[in-house]
């Protein structure tokens, strides 16, 4: 029924409907207006800026444009040298760094001149260096360690001279052969010193090494070894050795024993020693040393010998003399020494036959002096490697050989292979050779040396 009623109202008022919807238009139209111009005018009130009041400076002049392009490059050369001197700062740094990285995981540096310089040193104290010791630092230029070299050539031909005319002169008498005997031996020594000295010197370097050599090591040791001997007069092959020794840095001593497996041979050996000058921190030292010896053969052709020598030794220095010697130097020591022989009782024919006994040795009134000479010289080659060269003659020793002129060559090794431990190496030839081994056990080290 309402919709009839609203139709049939519509039906007779047509016009006052129209006019609604035209109104109705109308405000839909002028909003949508409003609308558009306030959001224009946002847009434009948002896009505006301040307006900014441009002051025109007068133009420069030619001089002061100069000057700024100037300043400008100036600063700009400035900046280009810190930023390089800081690359290169940088790159020091690194080259440092793994410089030290690889000298800690062991790699060694030097002078690339300086090592070709040195090789040829090397060659010259080799070949040249045979007739005139001390060629080697000659081409280095090292005069004052040549000098040296040369005197201990020089004097060394001389000793090797007055050697082999003493006999001459007093016409080979036994007194003249015996004193003659030590100058010929310290002379050649002090030849084979002064070459082996040109040609290793040449080759080291100038930095110090921490290590004291075994001649000045204070403490308290004991050493246990072996050595294979094959002697001319004795007859020796296997034989055990042990030491024991103390050295409080002046005074000294040891006690030694050797012993053949066979038991057949024995020698018992006593030292004591006083160093009358030394000098710290070098090798420097003159020193005193006596020495008492028992040698026992149980073998056929047995005796017994007894043996006392006082001697006076000294050692130098070598680095005193050049800083490429370092921990390097050279001694002799010599002395008087005399012994005493005990031999089997003489028996009647009969009685040694029905005896099963050995006769009882006899010593005898008289015995026999001699003069010991030893010329020795060293060096460590590192804060554990140790080497020494010597030379030497002692009447009666195991090697010497009463028929030659020249002694016995010998060399010692030490090594130190742990904090009390050290290993050992001696070799010698003479009438017949010598190789031995051995440990050596510190029971006490003074560190403070």
């Amino acid at each position: 029924m309402e919709s009839l009623l609203v139709l049939s109202l519509n039906r007779r008022h047509p016009q006052s409907s129209l006019r609604l919807d035209l109104s109705v238009m109308q405000c839909v139209l002028v909003c949508v207006l409003c609308m558009c111009s306030t959001v224009a005018s946002a847009q434009e009130q948002g896009d505006s800026e301040p307006e900014v009041e441009v002051v025109r400076q007068p133009p420069a002049s030619e001089d002061e444009l100069f000057k700024t392009d100037q300043l400008e490059d100036r600063q700009e050369e400035d900046k280009q040298q810190q930023d390089m001197q800081g690359r290169e700062e940088a790159e020091a740094i690194d080259d440092e760094t793994s410089r030290e990285q690889l000298q800690q995981a062991g790699f060694m540096f030097g002078d690339y001149g300086g090592t070709r310089r040195r090789s040829s040193a090397f060659l010259w104290a080799l070949g040249p260096g045979l007739l005139l010791h001390g060629a080697g630092h000659l081409y280095l230029e090292e005069e004052e360690t040549a000098i040296v070299l040369v005197l201990m050539e020089v004097g060394g031909l001389g000793l090797l001279g007055v050697g082999a005319l003493v006999p001459w002169v007093y016409q080979g008498r036994f007194a003249s052969t015996g004193a003659a005997r030590p100058l010929m031996y310290t002379g050649m020594g002090a030849l084979i010193a002064s070459y082996v000295i040109d040609v290793v010197g040449v080759v080291r370097g100038e930095s110090p090494l921490i290590y004291s050599s075994p001649l000045k090591r204070k403490g308290v040791f004991a050493e246990v070894g072996y050595e294979f001997m094959q002697a001319r007069y004795y007859p020796l092959r296997n034989v055990l050795q042990a030491r024991v020794g103390l050295d409080s840095g002046t005074f000294m001593m040891s006690a030694s024993t050797l012993q053949d497996v066979s038991l057949q041979t024995s020698r018992y050996r006593g030292e004591v020693g006083w160093r009358l000058w030394q000098l710290e921190e070098t090798e420097h030292q003159v020193y005193m040393q006596g020495r008492g010896d028992l040698l026992q053969l149980r073998d056929i052709g047995r005796f017994s010998r007894g043996e006392a020598s006082l001697e006076l030794g000294g050692v130098l220095d070598l680095g005193s003399i050049s800083p490429h010697l370092r921990k390097m130097y050279i001694g002799i020591q010599g002395g008087y020494g005399y012994q005493w022989y005990a031999f089997p009782k003489a028996v009647a024919p009969e009685v040694d036959v029905l005896s099963d006994d050995p006769s009882e040795l006899e010593w005898g009134g008289e015995g026999i002096g001699l003069i010991p000479v030893n010329v020795f010289g060293g060096m460590s080659f590192s804060d554990r490697l140790h080497v020494q060269l010597s030379y030497r003659r002692r009447d009666g020793a195991f090697l010497s050989d009463v028929q030659r002129v020249i002694g016995v060559p010998g060399l010692h090794m030490d090594y130190r292979s742990g904090k009390n431990f050290d290993l050992t190496l001696d070799a010698q030839y003479g009438a017949g050779f010598m190789l031995g081994a051995g440990l050596r056990i510190w029971l006490y080290e003074d560190r403070r040396n």
